[in-house]
């Protein structure tokens, strides 16, 4: 892999916990960098905001490049990455493997957002096998003080900078022999990246964190059909492959294991339990793609079909709300997959279905910012 040290812009510690202790909060100051637009005054106000933050010390830019080493410490353990810029190159030449399917018109705002302010707030997330030689560089790095100590959601979140050129060459040689990394979470941001390295040689803010650090979490599945659906018949469909019980006590259901699903429709919930005769190596999330969602309600293409939506694991407080407002609404729940699986399934070259995976850990908006000055100079170019 070829990565290299970056010139971040960081926050003030003081104020940036204090913006970033409630969620309303959060999201002002993520809209204030990420306009619910992409035209040109959205950007120049972006621009404008950016540059305020700057003025006021809220934010400074390094004038010394550096590699940062990133953690994330919960009462259940830390989750340690490497924050660097990673080269399109490895996109393009095969050594980032992705395993999810993009959303086009998802990609299609993110594209206008890189063009039109290039303006980085959060990495991209791959995945490795773990490298011991990585790790040592970890833990020596570690053993000093952060720069940045955000307390969120009980949660720590941590970040040293690298400035010494000696260990940033070592870091550089020790993903050199990285052969691979997975996607794990920045699909879209990695594709339209890759998109404009086409035109220009460009790089992307990355996270690296082992594959035995990260955490897989699931993403629930709701259709809302256009017209209601008949119960009993759904149910005479679902049991030819799945066999069907109802939940004790109708109490929302997720599954113990692979291979079971839970199922609420016109408020009653139902636990699926695929036949073993169907059993195959697919993981969960393309059993009910290619199995339910299709055949059974029609959803042919997850990844334009508004019918379709996707609840991450930590939404789920939000899906159960959702259900009362969606009467006619079937949603299914799933079991997580294991970052092996998930690397296994890249490995194979087989596309899941967008959302499949919920991965963690989910760095703070705005926690380093990287402006990406490949695109504005194509801007300049372009305009003179």
């Amino acid at each position: 892999m070829r990565i290299k040290a970056f010139n971040a812009m960081h926050p003030d510690p003081a104020w940036y916990n204090s913006i970033m202790s409630g969620t309303t909060e959060r999201q002002h100051f993520r809209q204030t960098l990420e306009p619910v637009q992409n035209d040109s005054v959205s950007f120049d106000a972006c621009k404008v905001n950016l540059n305020t933050l700057k003025n006021l010390g809220k934010y400074r830019q390094e004038e010394a490049s550096g590699i940062y080493i990133y953690e994330k410490e919960t009462a259940y353990g830390s989750q340690f990455g490497i924050w660097v810029l990673t080269s399109l190159e490895d996109m393009i030449s095969g050594n980032i493997v992705t395993h999810e399917r993009t959303l086009e018109e998802r990609e299609d705002r993110l594209k206008a957002y890189r063009k039109g302010l290039g303006l980085e707030g959060s990495p991209i997330l791959l995945t490795y096998r773990k490298h011991s030689a990585v790790t040592q560089l970890i833990e020596k790095v570690a053993a000093f003080p952060p720069i940045i100590t955000l307390v969120q959601d009980r949660c720590n979140h941590k970040v040293w900078k690298i400035r010494s050129q000696e260990t940033i060459q070592e870091f550089t040689s020790a993903f050199q022999n990285i052969k691979q990394a997975y996607v794990a979470d920045g699909h879209h941001r990695l594709a339209v990246a890759a998109a404009e390295h086409h035109i220009s040689p460009q790089w992307i803010s990355t996270l690296y964190v082992s594959s035995g650090q990260i955490s897989c979490r699931e993403f629930h599945r709701m259709v809302c059909p256009e017209s209601p659906l008949d119960t009993n018949l759904l149910l005479e469909k679902l049991s030819k492959q799945f066999y069907i019980s109802e939940v004790p006590n109708n109490v929302a259901y997720k599954p113990s294991r692979s291979h079971r699903f839970g199922m609420q429709h016109k408020g009653k919930w139902y636990q699926l339990d695929l036949k073993p005769e169907y059993i195959n190596e697919l993981l969960d999330v393309q059993i009910l793609q290619e199995m339910v969602l299709s055949p059974l309600l029609g959803i042919h293409d997850p990844t334009t079909d508004q019918r379709l939506r996707n609840f991450p694991a930590n939404k789920w407080e939000d899906l159960l709300n959702v259900q009362q407002q969606e009467p006619e609404s079937v949603t299914f729940t799933l079991f997580p997959m294991s970052a092996e699986a998930l690397i296994q399934q890249a490995e194979k070259q087989h596309d899941l279905p967008p959302k499949s995976t919920y991965i963690e850990p989910k760095v703070p908006f705005g926690l380093l910012l990287y402006q990406n000055d490949l695109t504005e100079k194509i801007l300049d170019k372009s305009h003179g």
